[in-house]
């Protein structure tokens, strides 16, 4: 038997499914779904590769979003294997990501490029095949894609039509030069091709060559070959960041079947018999899932119980199920979303999925300094009575672009209105959107926090039908001393407050770097432990013990005040974790950890300060008082005594 190249399997984790809602969201991606057992998919891919190549070899590409969960499941994944994307630029940019890491280590390897949520058994019978495909790749230098023999003509996948047959010596399935990729057909066509024999489904499984994937990537996308002949060429891991920090964000988006399959000179294919199923729908998933004599399948943990019902699927983990009467019916019970489908028309439920909460960047009139603010703003696909409103407090640096998933998330998860401020002296002021801005100094000034409250007022004008006793605020780092100054300068308006890696207060020696004012009393207003009396909402705390930021110590202190005055407080210290939590968990999974029921529910026994003209003095020491008034509709301070 020829010997098999070295081959190097990647896998590609992508976001979500729109087709799988609600199981599949922003929140959730696709290949961690667990549809079928306490395996997720990327799992299952991961032994698939693990069948062909050791684990030193296998690569992930993702986002970053997903790095943590990635890590989790899959703790035998080397470290510098996972490959995380600068920017998301499609399939392409993340094939030429992983042929640089290979490129450095081995030219004449063979790239097993791999979706992550694909459903493949059995494993013995891919991996002869994978080998087969990669002895084919290397001994012709062709690019090599995946064919799966069609069970049905179906009308939701793209086909590969094959031409000559190409000799390998003990090849373990037949093998052809590929004539021309063909888009998904519609039923009639789709019977032809299965019953003409010459057409194949086009799996998206490819074996690439280094020396012919990067001729053309050279010929095609010469962008992508540049950043994989650069990231071969770094002398070091911090060389490799930097290199795919500059290049990765400038490539063209383009998928790999578009950019590079469809224009190459040599494709082969070979005829894959193992089964294969892409989960692209509700309807799919029936069959991999055990089923009644009816054909009524159940997933993990379902207790069902059907009466005349026939060819139903029903995901409803530790729910019991009652069916009667019923045909063909999807039934898919999430935490994010009830569907109920017709499994026919399964392909429309991306239609409901892409409601997805919008993102808006408004200028309100709030007044900071001599200008007005921006707010970015993620509401939820539609503002009822029932929405609420959550104030997002950002922390020193680009963190609006960094909460902008999480906003997003967070108004389709929990109905909110979600708004983020910038405010005075914020550190480096960006523009959200296109995460370009220019460096401030950083300033701790209470001032910042009339920005945010009356921000928060102008935002929440512009939504008048969200339900303002349902006004909430959540700040991170800076924005979480913020976060906690409104709950405490403003106790009427907000129903929760939630602090994240916060600083309670400003150490003295740190005051030269952080602006006015100077003195006991400028300590002592945005010292959040002094006025925790005044807190009428629900505060959750969250720091990690490793953070070398802000000390935890911060976070202890204000707990305990907290708790000796009597509130409700909720706090997690996360051992070993970062100033973002990092890297066992993140402030917002934490978040929704300590605080799923309240910002579902949580409400406002009276009207806000705003409406109701409210007005708080701040003693301080040396004889200064501190006012907040609220009374003209906008947040302002007025000082008496001291300097």
């Amino acid at each position: 038997m020829p010997e098999t190249p070295a081959i190097y399997p990647m896998l590609m984790a992508g976001g979500a499914s729109s087709r799988l809602w609600p199981a599949s969201d922003h929140r959730r991606p696709k290949w961690d779904l667990r549809l079928f057992g306490p395996q997720s998919l990327l799992q299952a891919a991961w032994e698939r590769a693990k069948s062909v190549a050791e684990a030193g070899r296998g690569l992930v590409v993702a986002g970053q979003v997903h790095e943590r969960p990635i890590r989790d499941s899959l703790p035998d994944l080397p470290q510098g294997n996972l490959l995380i994307e600068p920017a998301l630029r499609d399939t392409a940019a993340a094939v030429a990501y992983a042929a640089g890491f290979v490129q450095a280590r081995d030219p004449d390897a063979v790239l097993l490029v791999l979706p992550g949520d694909q459903v493949i058994s059995p494993v013995a019978r891919f991996a002869e095949i994978a080998r087969t495909a990669a002895r084919l790749a290397a001994e012709r230098q062709a690019l090599v894609t995946f064919g799966i023999v069609p069970r049905y003509p179906a009308t939701g996948y793209g086909y590969v039509h094959r031409g000559e047959p190409v000799p390998l010596e003990g090849a373990a399935a037949p093998v052809f030069w590929v004539r021309e990729f063909k888009e998904k057909p519609v039923l009639e066509t789709a019977e032809a091709y299965v019953a003409s024999g010459a057409y194949y489904w086009n799996a998206g499984i490819f074996a690439f060559p280094m020396r012919a994937l990067l001729e053309n990537f050279a010929r095609q996308l010469p962008a992508h070959a540049e950043l994989i002949r650069s990231l071969a060429a770094a002398s070091s891991p911090e060389a490799w960041r930097e290199t795919a920090a500059s290049l990765y964000p400038g490539l063209k988006k383009t998928s790999i079947d578009f950019g590079i399959m469809e224009h190459a000179a040599k494709i082969a294919v070979v005829a894959s018999d193992f089964e294969w199923d892409d989960i692209g729908s509700w309807g799919s998933i029936r069959a991999h899932l055990p089923a009644d004599p009816s054909g009524n399948a159940a997933g993990p943990g379902v207790h069902l119980e059907a009466l005349e019902s026939r060819g139903n699927v029903v995901l409803a983990p530790h729910r019991r199920v009652a069916l009667i009467g019923v045909e063909n019916l999807g039934i898919v019970d999430d935490k994010e979303g009830l569907l109920v489908v017709d499994l026919r028309s399964d392909q429309l439920v991306k239609q409901i999925a892409q409601k997805a909460p919008e993102v808006k960047l408004f200028d309100i009139q709030a007044p900071t300094q001599d200008r007005g603010i921006d707010v970015l703003i993620a509401e939820p696909p539609a503002v009822t009575s029932e929405t609420g409103f959550l104030l997002v407090l950002h922390g020193h640096g680009n963190a609006r672009t960094q909460y902008k998933e999480t906003m997003v998330r967070w108004a389709a998860r929990y109905n909110l209105v979600c708004a983020s401020p910038e405010y005075r002296g914020s550190g480096y002021d960006a523009n959200p959107q296109t995460g370009k801005g220019t460096v401030e100094p950083y300033d701790f000034c209470h001032l910042q926090l009339l920005d945010a409250l009356n921000a928060y007022r102008a935002a929440r004008l512009k939504y008048p039908r969200a339900d303002g006793r349902r006004a909430m605020v959540w700040g991170g780092s800076q924005g979480g001393m913020l976060a906690m100054l409104c709950a405490e300068f403003a106790p009427g308006t907000f129903a929760l407050c939630v602090s994240a890696s916060g600083a309670a207060y400003v150490r003295p020696e740190r005051m030269p770097t952080l602006g006015p004012p100077t003195g006991e009393a400028g300590f002592a207003i945005r010292d959040t432990r002094r006025w925790v009396e005044r807190v009428v909402c629900p505060v959750v705390l969250m720091h990690g013990t490793a953070d070398e930021t802000v000390p935890d110590a911060h976070t202890r202190e204000l707990a305990r005040a907290l708790l000796e005055h009597g509130k409700d407080v909720a706090v997690r210290f996360v051992h070993g974790g970062d100033h973002f939590l990092r890297p066992h968990t993140t402030r917002p999974d934490v978040t929704e950890e300590l605080a799923d029921e309240p910002l579902r529910h949580a409400r406002r026994q009276t009207a806000d300060d705003f409406e109701l003209g409210s007005s708080y003095d701040f003693k301080c020491p040396g004889g200064v008082v501190f006012r907040i008034d609220f009374s003209s509709g906008l947040a302002r301070f007025s000082q008496k005594g001291g300097a």
